[in-house]
């Protein structure tokens, strides 16, 4: 349940162009060709905005920063690797934001909105007051930052039960009789190995008694190659409460994929009731 209104803190650089209404339309075709015709020639990053969507204290006193991103694409997939362009402050924070950035999403729904919700907490301890954590994107000649903070009521939000619909976070593990994460703070694993070229079979373990069944969605989180997925979607039969599907990695390196388990198909509320799950995967050549 929302406490607050919500709304997100964005800082950016980019302006949009101011076009006057009395142009008259052959100019304004000439300029639209003109900038499709350069953007056609120029291969552009896309364009992603870090938002902070809320907070939400943890049984221990702790509390969680929740994040995602807007992309401007539709189409395009983003990378921005962790570093000078993709970081977070203080830097004893940095390092689970993502690097690989989805268009904007099609499966939106009620409430879903035109962008990635949740993609990942950071945890600041009880005594953590009026200080900031912040999130920064440089990509394209432009800065895009946003502070995430428990200063304010107004940003308490509850990503772990929906009243109204009664609804909960569903519990999920990436390690069969391992640790359970419930909400977007999740739950992580790995790194388990892997080689470039060859399936790997993943599994995740999820169920929830208020709104069976779940839905296991698989996404790239981190990593320097391509990554296929072999069903990114998948429904968790209750009766079996897991469900696998192969991974496929381009490239070596460290990845992490990201594994959200929702009550619903392809919906959710905007922050409820969905887990995160993270897991490490160290990919190297074959032998």
């Amino acid at each position: 349940m929302i406490q607050g209104q919500i709304s997100a803190e964005v800082v950016g650089t980019v302006r949009a162009p101011n076009l006057r209404r009395s142009l008259p339309a052959l100019v304004m075709v000439f300029l639209l060709a003109g900038a499709a015709t350069a953007a056609s020639q120029e291969e552009v990053p896309t364009t992603v905005q870090p938002v902070f969507d809320g907070w939400f204290r943890n049984p221990d006193g702790s509390f969680c920063l929740s994040f995602g991103y807007y992309s401007r694409s539709t189409d395009r997939v983003g990378e921005i690797p962790l570093g000078p362009n993709n970081f977070i402050e203080p830097a004893i924070f940095d390092g689970h934001q993502p690097t690989h950035f989805l268009p904007q999403p099609q499966d939106r729904g009620p409430g879903r909105g035109i962008r990635h919700w949740g993609v990942f907490t950071v945890r600041v301890p009880p005594d953590f007051g009026d200080r900031e954590v912040r999130w920064t994107l440089r990509m394209n000649g432009r800065t895009f930052s946003v502070p995430g903070h428990v200063r304010h009521p107004n940003y308490e939000i509850d990503p772990l039960a929906v009243d109204t619909r009664r609804v909960e976070a569903p519990r999920l593990r990436l390690v069969a009789n391992g640790p359970v994460g419930v909400g977007p703070d999740g739950v992580s694993a790995g790194p388990i190995n892997a080689e470039v070229g060859a399936p790997l079979e993943v599994t995740a373990w999820a169920d929830d008694e208020t709104a069976p069944p779940v839905t296991l969605r698989w996404f790239k989180h981190q990593g320097p190659g391509e990554v296929v997925f072999a069903s990114r979607q998948l429904p968790v039969d209750p009766a079996v409460g897991w469900a696998a599907t192969d991974i496929t990695f381009s490239e070596p390196g460290d990845y992490v994929l990201r594994v959200r388990a929702t009550n619903f198909a392809t919906e959710f509320d905007r922050f409820c009731c969905w887990t995160n799950g993270y897991l490490a995967v160290s990919v190297s050549n074959p032998d």
